[in-house]
């Protein structure tokens, strides 16, 4: 088992060796010179052109992984160009456990893959080794809310409300000011005022309607005495113009004779 791990070692220093040139930063002299924390800044260049190992690159994907190993990787950027030098000014975000788990870091130009996976490979481009120390307490909260890693963390950390705190906040909060109180009271005046305003408004409005239809009830009712008798008066008044005479009963009529005049006989006849 030490043997397979010597010699997987001495497999790794070729492409390590040839491939550390690529990078500006971190320093490309030597491995772990520079020393980062968790949510520090680390400005990373690059040169143009392709100098790692392996087939050239023109668009690779940008890796962050730990240095002896390939079971933590994270995606820094998708499909570099590379046909002219650049930077990437990256804040480091992982979590503490992948830190206390391994401080050794190494940035990594991969080839690119759509969606891009990261798979262990000799052709990469690597940059040099640097070492990523723990955050202190009042940057880890920071750096767990925008890693993907310590979701769960973050998740099961945040602080919620308790019934036992929310009555006690409730407990503490004082009465209304006097202030307050004068506001309520106006405004419930005002409201009562406007009510009873509406409701006057109301009554004045219904009685004016029916005074109006009474009046064109009356006004009606005089049109109709004047233009249209009473029946017992008209028919007076067309007794009298025709002069008809008065029939008790005793009288015969008669006919009517060529002219048209008509009358009653003498007494009926017992």
């Amino acid at each position: 088992m030490g043997y397979a791990h010597f010699f997987l070692a001495l497999s790794c220093i070729p492409r390590f060796c040839l491939g550390q040139y690529q990078f500006y930063t971190p320093n490309n002299n030597t491995d772990f010179s520079q020393t980062w924390q968790i949510s520090d800044t680390i400005p990373i260049a690059w040169q143009s052109g392709w100098h790692g190992v392996g087939d050239a690159l023109t668009n690779p994907d940008l890796w962050i992984s730990w240095f002896d190993e390939d079971t933590f990787s994270q995606l820094l950027q998708e499909s570099v160009s590379l046909a002219t030098g650049g930077s990437l000014n990256w804040k480091v975000n992982i979590s503490n456990s992948i830190v206390l788990k391994s401080p050794r870091f190494v940035f990594r130009f991969m080839p690119h893959s759509d969606p891009p996976i990261y798979t262990s490979t000799q052709n990469e481009a690597p940059s040099r080794g640097f070492y990523i120390e723990p955050a202190t307490n009042s940057q880890s909260t920071l750096v767990s809310s925008a890693s993907t890693d310590s979701s769960t963390s973050l998740s099961s950390s945040s602080p919620t409300a308790s019934p036992s705190s929310t009555t006690s906040a409730v407990a503490s909060n004082p009465g209304l000011s006097a202030g307050a109180i004068a506001g309520i009271v106006i405004g419930a005046v005002a409201l009562v005022a406007l009510a009873a305003l509406g409701m006057g408004f109301l009554l004045r409005y219904r009685n004016r309607t029916n005074r109006s239809m009474i009046a064109e009830e009356v006004a009606k009712h005089e049109r109709y005495e004047v233009s249209g008798m009473p029946q017992q008066e008209s028919l007076m008044q067309y007794k009298h113009a025709a002069d008809i005479p008065e029939f008790d009963g005793t009288q015969v009529p008669i006919e009517m004779d060529a002219m048209g005049s008509y009358g009653f006989g003498g007494p009926r006849a017992n």
